[in-house]
């Protein structure tokens, strides 16, 4: 008898172990976050790798030439979501006529 509960319970947490991994696989996989994450994981990886690659005595340079391009182009996309300082001012001033 015990056995019995005790299977047919294991069968109800893999089930529920189921529906929450289909459940988090169907947010992981809608476009913008898979992208936001895939970017995530590209930079951290590339950035551990670069880090690997300077601590030898005589580290390559491509490798260290791609990791610097790889951290730039996360730097500019960083960057382009955050609105400039100055927008709200130079639009006050194109407005006075000369």
């Amino acid at each position: 008898m015990v056995k019995n509960c005790s299977t047919s319970l294991q069968k109800k947490v893999q089930k529920q172990i189921l529906i929450l991994k289909t459940l988090l696989l169907k947010t992981l996989f809608k476009e913008k976050i898979m992208k936001q994450f895939l970017y995530i994981l590209v930079f951290a990886a590339v950035g551990i790798f670069a880090m690997m690659e300077q601590s030898k005595p005589a580290p390559n340079r491509f490798i260290m030439i791609g990791a610097m391009a790889v951290f730039m182009f996360g730097l500019f996309r960083l960057m382009k979501k955050i609105p400039s300082k100055n927008d709200g001012e130079n639009e006050e001033k194109n407005d006075t006529k000369i």
